[in-house]
């Protein structure tokens, strides 16, 4: 696929292009990525690098070039934010009792394991695990990655309402994370 849009960026216009990559990219990262946020990040890697020429195809700039500035500007996640997009999803939908019946008892809010007030008391339990293997899985990070969302989005009515708010706070990152590596760059300089 990006190839074909290695190709495509010489005769078709960048609106165009991103319309060929959300049809014909994006479906093969979204599709199970809940289940890929837990493989490594160097396995994840592999397919960024992919998503990063394919994005500077669309963008007509280098492949060297720095790509968070470009999935800023045309409103794109990464893998890794795919991933936890996904995995905020299933948590508002488990929240909102969207999910199975199967998964009515997957995660347990820290009232029911302690019986005290804490200031975490309405959150949900994260378990102890001992392993890296353990730790990217969909019951250990989904309560981390519930916790880091701001109230605002934990208290959205609809699906469609939180799904935005979390991209919208995702791609909020890219502009930092360029600033901070400029800025560190003209502090070495």
């Amino acid at each position: 696929m990006c190839g074909i849009l290695g190709k495509l960026k010489y005769s078709l216009p960048r609106s165009l292009l991103l319309l060929v990559y959300n049809s014909l990219l994006l479906p093969y990262l979204i599709y199970g990525a809940l289940i890929w946020s837990n493989c490594s990040l160097n396995k994840l890697s592999k397919i960024l690098v992919i998503q990063n020429r394919s994005v500077s195809h669309i963008c007509f700039k280098h492949y060297r070039f720095h790509a968070d500035h470009l999935f800023r500007e045309l409103g794109l996640l990464k893998m890794h934010d795919i991933c936890t997009l996904q995995m905020c999803e299933f948590m508002f939908k488990f929240n909102s009792s969207l999910l199975p019946v199967n998964f009515n008892n997957f995660f347990q809010e820290n009232s029911s394991v302690h019986h005290y007030d804490t200031r975490q008391v309405n959150d949900y339990h994260c378990f102890y695990a001992r392993t890296r293997v353990r730790q990217t899985t969909v019951r250990f990070r989904g309560p981390l990655e519930w916790k880091k969302l701001q109230s605002d989005v934990k208290l959205c009515r609809s699906l469609h309402l939180f799904r935005r708010k979390v991209k919208r706070s995702l791609l909020s990152t890219y502009c930092l994370s360029v600033q901070v590596k400029q800025s560190v760059h003209l502090v070495h300089t």
